[in-house]
């Protein structure tokens, strides 16, 4: 009889053991993201395989400098500051980012964008991109046109495609944009059309 008790406390303790087990959320492990993950609102995975890692100010600008980097996957391995200088959006109508950006959840401070600009953000315009979990603060853009219709967004101002995807992503910072053609201007919190 003291067997069978003992016995029955022990299944009851393991099935209350298992049960608490599948109470607590398994969640995806956030493998490389080592930035603030409490200002994303999904978890961060790991970046794709062959992502090519980014690291310095020059290596995030070098994306755009030719058409073949435009198509290819990156992701952040740190936080960048763009201090000091203007940044260039990566992208434009004629040569779009049709890539992958993995911000791997950190964040790009200080990107300043002034002046006679179309297309105005860290990405400027992308076609069938996608770009996740990155994080921009102190954004600064406030650009003008006296020709043309002018488009700005912190994270992209333009993305075009049906497989475009912005998501995970935040910026904190002003930005604006005005024209004085017959044009029409277009601010985006995040992303684009």
């Amino acid at each position: 009889m003291q067997k069978a008790k003992l016995t029955k406390r022990f299944i009851s303790f393991i099935m209350a053991f298992v049960l608490v087990i599948m109470l607590i959320p398994a969640g995806i492990t956030t493998v490389g993201a080592a930035g603030d993950e409490s200002k994303f609102l999904a978890p961060i995975e790991a970046p794709i395989a062959g992502s090519i890692p980014i690291s310095t100010a020059a290596q995030l600008a070098a994306i755009g400098n030719d058409s073949d980097s435009l198509s290819k996957n990156y992701h952040l391995a740190n936080d960048i500051d763009l201090s000091g200088s203007e940044w260039l959006p990566i992208g434009t109508s004629s040569l779009p980012f049709t890539g992958t950006f993995d911000g791997q959840g950190y964040v790009i401070k200080n990107l300043t964008i002034t002046g006679d600009h179309r297309y105005a953000g860290l990405f400027g315009y992308t076609t069938e991109a996608m770009i996740k979990n990155v994080g921009l603060e102190g954004t600064n853009i406030d650009i003008s046109s006296t020709s043309s219709d002018v488009y700005a967004g912190g994270i992209c101002c333009e993305s075009i495609g049906s497989n475009s995807s912005i998501s995970n992503c935040y910026n904190t910072g002003d930005v604006s944009a005005a024209t004085t053609s017959s044009s029409y201007s277009v601010v985006v919190p995040c992303g684009g059309k």
